[in-house]
C-alpha cells in the first residue's frame, strides 16, 4: 500500500542559508530534517515554476547517503527558483507535492541517487496513471537498480518520462551496476536516453559511487539539463 502521508518538515529559509559558487560546489542545506524524517516538503518557492523531487539512496538510511541527493536538489531548486521535495526512500511521500505541481502543469524533474533511482522510477509510474498531463525528466546519479528494475528489465521507465539522463562513475559500484539501455524504456520512441560516464582526471582519481553526486562534472551536466528545461 502506498504511504500517501507527507511529513511536512518545512525547511523554509533554512535551505536558503547556503551559497552557490558557480558549479564548483553544491548548495548545502541543513539536512538534519531529512535524517529525522522520511520526507521533506519545501513550500517557499512559487510552484508555477515547476518542481524537483530528490530521493536519496540506501533506502532510508540517510546517515549513509549523507544527503548527497538532497544537496544536489537544493542547489538547483535555489538556482532555478523551483519547489523542492526531498526524502530518503518513501517515493509515495511525494504524491501531495506532485499533485500541487500538477495544478499548474509545471515541469517536474526527479533526481535519484543509487537505489533512489528505483524510487523516482516508481513515482514516475504513479504519475503516468494519475497525472498523465505531466512531462517528467529523470536524472539518475550512479543508479543501482533494486527490486523489479534489474537485469530482467521487467519494470520499465514509463513513457510519460520524456528524457532519462544517467550519470555514473567510471569505477562503478561494489554492489553491481546495470548499464541503462533502451531495454529499460517502456517506449524508446517517446523517451530519450542520455548516458554520461564520468572520467578520471588522473590515475589516482577514483570516480566511485559515493562521490558521483559531489563531482563538478555531475553538477555541470545537471545544470545543462535545467537550462534546457528553461528554454
Amino acid at each position: 500500500m502506498i504511504n500517501k502521508s507527507l511529513a511536512k518538515i518545512i525547511l523554509g529559509m533554512g535551505l536558503a542559508a547556503g551559497t552557490v559558487s558557480g558549479m564548483s560546489g553544491c548548495f548545502m542545506p541543513d539536512c538534519s530534517s531529512v535524517m529525522e524524517a522520511r520526507s521533506v516538503y519545501m513550500e517557499r518557492i512559487d510552484r508555477k515554476r515547476g518542481g524537483i523531487v530528490a530521493i536519496e539512496g540506501f533506502q532510508g538510511l540517510t546517515g549513509l547517503s549523507g544527503c548527497r541527493c538532497t544537496t544536489v536538489g537544493a542547489t538547483f531548486a535555489k538556482k532555478y527558483d523551483k519547489a523542492l521535495s526531498a526524502s530518503s526512500g518513501d517515493w509515495g511521500g511525494h504524491i501531495p507535492f506532485v499533485g500541487e505541481i500538477s495544478k499548474y502543469n509545471g515541469d517536474l524533474t526527479f533526481i535519484g541517487f543509487s537505489a533512489g533511482c528505483q524510487e523516482v522510477r516508481q513515482l514516475a509510474e504513479y504519475c503516468k496513471e494519475n497525472y498523465p498531463q505531466l512531462k517528467i525528466k529523470l536524472i539518475f546519479m550512479d543508479a543501482t537498480f533494486v527490486g523489479n528494475l534489474g537485469a530482467e528489465q521487467t519494470s520499465k521507465i514509463p513513457d510519460n518520462v520524456y528524457e532519462v539522463v544517467s550519470i555514473r562513475g567510471q569505477d562503478g559500484f561494489w554492489g553491481g551496476f546495470h548499464d541503462l539501455t533502451s531495454g529499460y524504456l517502456e517506449n524508446p520512441n517517446k523517451t530519450k536516453l542520455e548516458i554520461n560516464v564520468l572520467e578520471k582526471k588522473s590515475l589516482d582519481d577514483l570516480v566511485e559511487h559515493l562521490n558521483v553526486p559531489e563531482r563538478e562534472e555531475t553538477l555541470e551536466i545537471i545544470d545543462q539539463e535545467f537550462k534546457e528545461i528553461q528554454r
